[in-house]
């Protein structure tokens, strides 16, 4: 990532709304005229994902990068230079996918999406133990979601409510 995100070149909640519907993630609403033009570089849109005011697109990390694994790069680059509750959002939904890409893998391949495995970028950091258990493995993100971030929220079910939006919308649109 040639520079530095700031709040002065990140992308409007607007703008990330309408940048997931191009990219074909129908997760939050937006107008039209939101959309940027031209469309921003990966790691733009994942770090303003990251550090959004808004939670629904912050969680919006996780369709991200269940539909597209090749942003997998970006997730590395931006939590390098991202600190703070940013970091924190993106390296815990970036694991959180990685995690329930294996659990939906199935379900994932059938509806079409890339099945390109996620690698484990940030599960030592996070000190995850290794498990094959991603129920487990999960929880225990999830705790370590709420110290890190200070914010002691049901984090599983907020990874999972992401996964499963997205993969109910896929499977409405996939009956259309």
């Amino acid at each position: 990532m040639g520079t530095r995100i700031t709040d002065d070149t990140r992308l409007s909640d607007a703008a990330l709304a309408a940048e997931l519907d191009r990219l074909g993630i129908a997760f939050v609403t937006f107008s039209a005229e939101d959309r940027p033009y031209p469309p921003p570089a990966p790691d733009t849109l994942v770090a303003s994902l990251a550090m959004s005011g808004e939670a629904r697109l912050r969680m919006a990390l996780i369709p991200l990068f269940l539909a597209l694994p090749d942003y997998a790069c970006s997730a590395t680059r931006v939590a390098d230079v991202l600190s703070g509750q940013g970091r924190v959002t993106l390296i815990c939904y970036y694991t959180a996918s990685m995690l329930l890409q294996r659990k939906y893998a199935r379900r994932l391949v059938r509806l079409g999406v890339d099945h390109a495995p996620l690698p484990d970028r940030f599960g030592p950091e996070l000190a995850l133990p290794p498990s094959d258990d991603v129920d487990f493995t999960l929880a225990r993100l999830a705790e370590r979601h709420a110290e890190l971030s200070d914010r002691p929220l049901n984090w599983h079910g907020t990874y999972e409510q992401a996964a499963k939006r997205f993969i109910q919308r896929l499977e409405w649109e996939a009956k259309q």
